[in-house]
């Protein structure tokens, strides 16, 4: 396996930067704000399976 050159850090950098575009809400500084949307979703569906007996 070849070591990573100043090209491959380019085309890395250039892919975390679309990844990055298709995700607005991470790219505009609110990323603490989608985990705990995340984290308050996963808590609901626990505790709705939790009362359905499951």
């Amino acid at each position: 396996m070849k070591r990573p050159d100043a090209a491959d850090a380019a085309a890395l950098e250039q892919a975390l930067a679309r990844a990055l575009e298709s995700f607005p809400a991470i790219r505009a500084g609110s990323f603490e704000q989608v985990m705990n949307d995340m984290n308050r979703k996963n808590r609901d569906e626990k505790r709705g399976a939790a009362s359905d007996g499951v």
